[in-house]
């Protein structure tokens, strides 16, 4: 009787490891996306938004205008029917400011002139290609979306995200900032 146990139970520690096998190769696949938080006050869609510069916290250059162009593109096609960019607002000429908390600094007194409902601004805190034969994108971003006449952050969340081998930093990052303002619900927009 305990001969004919031994096999059942062993199929079934290698059903339990196949299935745990599979869990975690769908979990390495998928965006890992945390720390969501909202107000739960409505964001206006035709209200004035503002992108502030994104601010980079990695070593490749004009990572942030990078995600900024991105995440304009994906803002405009959620309905935010008047965005302006900050960078669009700098003087012809004007040699780029490389400290990024003065260009955020900057960039927030500008737009607090201008009378903008809402700013959008974030963070990258990963861009980079994993070392190894497959070198595999990874994207870490952050977002923040906040009220200029309370100042209360109305939306805040951050997430990191693995791409597939021969896949882009920008593609990648693209999929990280949907599944980020996928977090937006219907309610808030």
């Amino acid at each position: 009787m305990a001969d004919s146990q031994k096999p059942v139970s062993t199929q079934y520690k290698n059903t339990q490891g196949i299935l745990a096998l599979v869990v975690i190769l769908l979990v390495s696949l998928t965006s890992c996306v945390g720390m969501r938080y909202r107000t739960g006050h409505p964001l206006d869609l035709k209200g004035r938004w503002v992108l502030l510069p994104i601010k980079s916290y990695v070593e490749t250059p004009q990572v942030g205008e990078r995600v900024e162009a991105i995440l304009s593109t994906l803002l405009r096609i959620r309905g935010i029917e008047e965005l302006e960019n900050y960078a669009d607002h700098q003087e012809p000429g004007q040699l780029p400011e490389l400290d990024e908390r003065r260009r955020f600094e900057r960039a927030l007194k500008w737009a607090k002139e201008q009378e903008f409902d809402y700013f959008i601004s974030g963070s990258v805190n990963e861009w980079q290609y994993k070392s190894g034969l497959d070198a595999e994108p990874v994207v870490g971003i952050s977002l923040e979306i906040q009220s200029f006449e309370t100042g209360e952050i109305l939306f805040t969340s951050s997430g990191a995200r693995t791409g597939w081998s021969r896949g882009s930093l920008s593609g990648t990052a693209q999929n990280l900032l949907n599944d980020l303002l996928n977090q937006i619900t219907l309610e808030d927009l």
